[in-house]
């Protein structure tokens, strides 16, 4: 197995179960790693420091043009937080969780420590073991609608979390179509755009171990060729993006997962109600991508609440089904380049101790020596 697939094989018996509360936040943190991101961008960052565990909003994989709020970011981040939870709830482990909702000016999202023993739940069991299965699938489906129970699972889901899933009407279900096509659309004629998403596209990052690499795309391609992608609809033949004409087949069910509002705190709901959903669909058999572009064009954003009759901040569009053809498997950043110690981390000096540098290496004398000559140079001279 090539190392970039290697986090997916994590053994449970692995778990150090007589080791410090360090060691057990951190092999609950190799299955949070795994949680979904846009374009698998991985925007998290584990830092363990004097027995708990700070999870992080990693800038360095933002999404400057498609993500410029870093509003997907902090809802992948909020997936991590959630899986780290069940994963501790499997090992008989209860979390403090302190959220940090406005960890858009401070990057830290939450700080965790263990607190008590638990014994899990048999949906806890259910919901962990599809951690290290779930992947998304961007094939089509089998056509027809879900089951009822189904639905009725992924909805409860959503609302454990303290968010909401709506599952569109046949009629809406097109119209929301019409829209993901005009986003799309507007995003795919933006070269800002194709720019930031054929870097997450190359094939080299088949070595970084992040992004959706695809070998049969050239940058150039992407840059200057604005078709669909088939990464952001669904593949049919292989490696070709569904057309406008066919979206309607292979997208048997559309969902849009919202919260109360697009607040900090609600983006977090909404992020742990989108692993929980994932989850849910997975031990279920229900396959699942997402179809995003409406929520992150403005134009088309804001219709989603007329059109639909949505209350709320629509935050993800679902596509849901019955899978035809098993998905691949997302390369993942190796464990150790996210997960650090806080003693490890390079501190950013003060302005009292560049002052300090200074004047230890004579900086500050020599540059009052020059004060002196200009001033010397410029001051007037006595007439006569």
């Amino acid at each position: 197995m090539h190392k970039i697939y290697e986090a997916w094989t994590i053994d449970e018996q692995d778990f150090p179960g007589q080791g410090s509360p360090e060691d057990k936040l951190s092999f609950f943190a190799r299955y949070a790693h795994l949680a979904p991101s846009s374009y698998n961008t991985q925007p998290w960052q584990f830092i363990l420091n004097d027995n708990s565990l700070r999870l992080k909003m990693d800038r360095r994989f933002g999404l400057s043009v498609i993500d410029p709020e870093d509003r997907q970011m902090m809802i992948s981040v909020a997936a991590c937080l959630f899986i780290l939870e069940l994963s501790a709830a499997y090992y008989g482990y209860t979390l403090d969780i302190e959220l940090f909702p406005n960890g858009e000016h401070t990057d830290t999202l939450a700080m965790i420590r263990l607190e008590g023993v638990c014994d899990p739940e048999e949906q806890t069991k259910q919901l962990f073991k599809g951690i290290t299965k779930r992947q998304v699938n961007r094939y089509a489906y089998q056509p027809g609608p879900l089951a009822e129970d189904d639905l009725a699972a992924l909805k409860k889901a959503a609302a454990q979390e303290g968010a909401w899933l709506h599952i569109c009407t046949p009629t809406q279900r097109k119209t929301l179509l019409s829209m993901i096509l005009e986003a799309d659309q507007i995003q795919n004629t933006n070269k800002h755009f194709r720019r930031e998403i054929a870097s997450w596209l190359h094939v080299s990052r088949l070595i970084s171990g992040d992004g959706m690499p695809q070998s049969y795309l050239s940058t150039d391609d992407i840059i200057r060729d604005n078709a669909p992608l088939a990464v952001r609809r669904y593949v049919i033949d292989g490696n070709r993006a569904a057309s406008d004409s066919e979206m309607d087949r292979g997208c048997p069910v559309l969902a849009v997962l919202g919260s109360v509002s697009g607040s900090s705190d609600n983006r977090i709901k909404a992020g742990r109600a989108y692993m929980r959903v994932l989850l849910t669909a997975e031990a279920r058999g229900i396959a699942s991508s997402t179809l995003n572009q409406p929520c992150q064009v403005p134009e088309t954003r804001l219709k989603i609440y007329d059109e639909l009759g949505l209350q709320g901040r629509a935050q993800m569009v679902l596509r849901l089904g019955y899978p035809k053809h098993k998905p691949t498997q997302a390369p993942r950043r190796p464990f150790d380049s996210v997960l650090m110690q806080e003693a490890d981390i390079p501190k950013m000096p003060t302005a009292l101790t560049i002052e300090t540098m200074a004047n230890q290496s004579g900086i500050t004398n020599w540059m009052k020596d020059i004060g002196k000559s200009f001033k010397g140079l410029f001051a007037k001279k006595p007439k006569g």
